[in-house]
């Protein structure tokens, strides 16, 4: 590829580029737990360092929170553009640098 060429990389849903949906990342928790103007469909932050998490569902006494990527499951497709391109001294030299 030359700079200014890019390519579209598509990932489907037997691979999919965020993972796979895990059904164990969905999990319920009391509703007293989350924040008290919480709607479905926002994303909350619940421990430093941690993804965010969806809202999935409010009931009376819980809330349903949703752990995967908001794509994970899904097919999507990448454009990947060259913007630029410098010479390498050579992989050895990439390898060495690291240890």
């Amino acid at each position: 590829m030359a700079v200014g060429e890019a390519k579209t990389m598509k990932f489907g849903t037997d691979a999919p580029f965020f993972g796979a949906y895990k059904d164990e990342l969905l999990t319920e928790h009391p509703l007293d737990r989350v924040p008290f103007d919480v709607k479905v469909g926002r994303m909350l932050m619940i421990q430093g360092g941690l993804p965010p998490v969806s809202v999935k569902h409010i009931g009376e006494n819980i809330a349903k929170l949703d752990a995967n990527h908001p794509f994970a499951g899904k097919a999507t497709a990448l454009v990947l553009t060259v913007t630029g391109c410098e010479k390498c001294a050579g992989i050895s030299t990439l390898l060495s640098a690291r240890a």
